[in-house]
């Protein structure tokens, strides 16, 4: 999870570069990818869903919705050339 927090992080893009906004935003999205992007909206939105989870399992299924929601979140902003890696 710490690549979410680095200067130059997977966060970055999404918060300080608004894509997760961007792709709440835009009106084509996919359901499915416009619902992973509201839970990666804020960082507070994400540290609330991981500390939602109770027990073991639960935290562990909760850090793999965030990280699947940022493989997924980051891939159509590739796709639609809102952002580049690198």
């Amino acid at each position: 999870m710490d690549i979410l927090y680095q200067p130059n992080g997977y966060g970055a893009g999404l918060w300080e570069g608004g894509l997760a906004q961007r792709v709440i935003d835009y009106p084509d999205s996919p359901r499915k990818i416009r619902e992973q992007a509201l839970l990666l909206k804020s960082p507070e939105a994400v540290e609330l869903h991981l500390r939602r989870a109770r027990g073991k399992a639960a935290t562990k299924r909760a850090a793999s919705e965030v990280i699947q929601s940022v493989t997924s979140v980051m891939r159509r902003t590739q796709e639609q050339d809102w952002w580049e890696e690198g």
